[in-house]
C-alpha cells in the first residue's frame, strides 16, 4: 500500500493535515503511561513500548492487595516508626517489576476500589496526621532505603482516589472509595500533603484522582477543596484527574473546566495528571447499568468493545489530545495487569489493539513536536522530529473519520530532500504492521494516505542524504 505523491502542492486546495517542519512547539510528553505491573507475560511489551509512567491504583499481586497503606501498614494503632509493624514484600516484588521495565512510578497513597458485601478501608482514617506519617514511612522504604528498602526515586506521590466518586449515594457506608463527607477528605489532604512536602520538599506530592470532575455535584466538591486549601497549609504540586469516555473534546472541556477554577484560586498553570482514563461507551446511566445483576451480555459486548481498533484509534487520538493541552505533562491509559478493565491484553497476555496505541506513541519518544493542523473531521495528527538528525514521525488517528484518501502536506522541506518513508498500520487486521516502505521526495508535494476508519497510521520518515 504505497504512499502516493501528487506532482506539485496545490497552494487553491485545502489538504487535511498540514505539518510544518520548520516549527518545533516543544517536546513529546510522557502520555503514554499506564496503570499498574506487568506480569512475566508481559513485561517484554512494556518494555517494547518504552511507557514512561506507570501509576498504582487497584494494585494487586497473586490476588493479594499490595501497594495500598492498610496492605502495607495493617494495624494502624501500631507504632508508625518501627519498621516490624510493616509488610512490604508484594509490594516491593510490585514495584519492582515495574523498575526493571525501565518505566517510572506514580505511587497512590491510600486504597483500592472495594466493592461486594463489604467494606473494609473506605472510611477516613481516625487520625490524619498519623496516617500522613505512616506515608512518609512508606516513601522513606522506597526513596531513601528505610526498612531494607530502596533508592527508587519516585517523583510523584497522589493522595487518595476519587474520594468524589460517592457523592450523594442514599448508603454512603456502601462508597467504594471514599466514605466520608467532603469537608474530611479536604482536612486529610491537606494535613497530608503539607506534612509529606515539609519532610520531602523535592517530590511532587498532589491529588485527589478526581471522578468526572467537571460533572456537577464533583464540581462542588472540586471548588470546595480549593477554598478549603485556600485557607489552610497544604502542597499540591499537581492535580490527579480522570477521563473516561469516547470523546476527545470531552477530555478537552474537562481540562478547560480545570485550568479555570485554578486560575481563579491564584494556581494558573498548575500541573495537570491523568491518573485514568480509557475508551468506554458514553450514555447516560451508563455506571449503574455496568452493575446490573442482569446486565451480563450489556458489560460483555462493552467490554469487548474495548479491544478492538476502534478503541484503539480513540486511544490514540487521546493521547494526541493530552499532549496538547499545555498544562497536562502526563497522562496513564487504565490498565495494563489483569481483569476486565485491562484491554492491552488477552488473558494469555497476547497484545490487544489498544496497546499498538501505545506503541505507536513510543516512536515519538523523544522527538520534539511539530506544528500540526488538522482539517479533517473525526481525526488527529501529531507530528515530530529529531532536530538533529532530521528524522520525522507522524502519527494519524482515524477514530470517527470515513474510509477514504486524505492528504498531507510538509511544508518547509527542502525541494530535493529525500526520505525513506516506512508506514505502519493498526486497523481490524493489522497491528502496527508495515504496509508500505519507499524512497520519497516530499518537498514542495503533498502525499496521499488511504485511511480507514477505526485505523491508527504511524509514517517514519528518515532523511537519506
Amino acid at each position: 500500500m504505497d504512499i502516493l505523491l501528487k506532482k506539485e502542492t496545490d497552494p487553491n486546495a485545502a489538504p487535511d493535515f498540514v505539518i510544518d517542519a520548520a516549527r518545533i512547539v516543544g517536546p513529546i510528553k510522557p502520555v503514554n503511561g499506564t496503570c499498574n505491573a506487568p506480569t512475566a507475560t508481559t513485561a517484554k511489551y512494556f518494555k517494547q513500548a518504552r511507557l514512561p509512567y506507570s501509576r498504582l491504583h487497584d494494585s494487586y499481586l497473586a490476588h493479594h492487595a499490595c501497594v495500598d497503606v492498610p496492605a502495607i501498614f495493617p494495624d494502624f494503632d501500631a507504632d508508625e516508626t518501627d519498621p516490624a509493624n510493616y509488610d512490604f514484600r508484594l509490594t516491593d516484588h510490585y514495584v519492582q517489576s515495574i523498575k526493571d521495565c525501565g518505566t517510572d512510578i506514580i505511587y497512590r497513597l491510600g486504597n483500592s476500589m472495594e466493592s461486594g458485601p463489604v467494606r473494609f478501608h473506605n472510611q477516613p482514617p481516625k487520625d490524619s496526621a498519623k496516617w500522613a506519617r505512616i506515608c512518609a514511612q512508606i516513601i522513606a522504604h522506597y526513596n531513601d532505603g528505610w526498612a531494607n528498602g530502596f533508592h527508587h526515586r519516585i517523583e510523584y506521590w497522589e493522595i487518595w482516589n476519587e474520594p468524589d466518586a460517592d457523592l450523594g449515594r442514599p448508603d454512603m457506608p456502601m462508597a467504594g472509595q471514599w466514605a466520608g463527607t467532603p469537608a474530611q477528605f479536604y482536612e486529610l489532604y491537606s494535613v497530608a500533603s503539607d506534612l509529606l512536602k515539609r519532610q520531602y520538599p523535592h517530590l511532587k506530592i498532589g491529588g485527589y484522582g478526581s471522578c468526572a470532575i467537571d460533572e456537577p455535584s464533583r464540581r462542588v466538591f472540586f471548588e470546595g477543596f480549593l477554598a478549603h486549601l485556600d485557607s489552610h497549609p497544604h502542597a499540591l504540586d499537581f492535580l490527579s484527574l480522570h477521563a473516561y469516555g469516547d470523546s476527545t473534546e470531552k477530555i478537552v472541556n474537562r481540562v478547560n473546566y480545570i485550568t479555570t477554577q485554578l486560575a481563579q484560586h491564584g494556581r494558573a498553570g498548575l500541573e495537570l495528571v491523568c491518573t485514568e482514563y480509557n475508551y468506554i461507551w458514553e450514555f447516560e446511566n451508563i455506571w449503574p447499568k455496568l452493575g446490573d445483576p442482569n446486565g451480563e451480555h450489556f458489560r460483555q459486548e462493552l467490554f469487548d468493545s474495548m479491544r478492538t481498533a476502534r478503541a484503539a484509534s480513540y486511544i490514540l487520538g487521546a493521547l494526541i489530545t493530552f499532549q496538547n493541552q499545555p498544562t497536562v505533562t502526563i497522562a496513564n491509559f487504565y490498565r495494563t495487569d489483569n481483569g476486565v478493565w485491562d484491554a492491552t491484553w488477552s488473558p494469555h497476555g497476547v497484545p490487544e489493539k489498544p496497546y499498538y496505541a501505545l506503541l505507536a506513541f513510543s516512536e515519538a519518544h523523544g522527538l520534539q513536536q511539530l506544528a500540526c493542523a488538522t482539517h479533517a473531521n473525526g481525526l488527529h495528527a501529531l507530528a515530530a522530529t529529531d532536530p538533529q538528525s532530521g528524522r520525522l514521525v507522524i502519527l494519524i488517528s482515524n477514530y470517527t473519520g470515513i474510509d477514504r484518501e486524505y492528504e498531507l502536506r510538509l511544508e518547509n522541506l527542502p525541494a530535493d530532500a529525500r526520505y525513506r518513508m516506512e508506514r505502519h498500520q493498526t486497523d481490524d487486521r493489522r497491528n502496527h504492521e508495515k504496509i508500505a516502505d519507499q524512497t520519497i521526495t516530499p518537498g514542495g508535494r503533498d502525499l496521499t494516505l488511504y485511511l480507514r476508519a477505526g485505523s491508527l497510521t504511524t509514517l517514519k520518515l528518515t532523511p537519506t542524504g
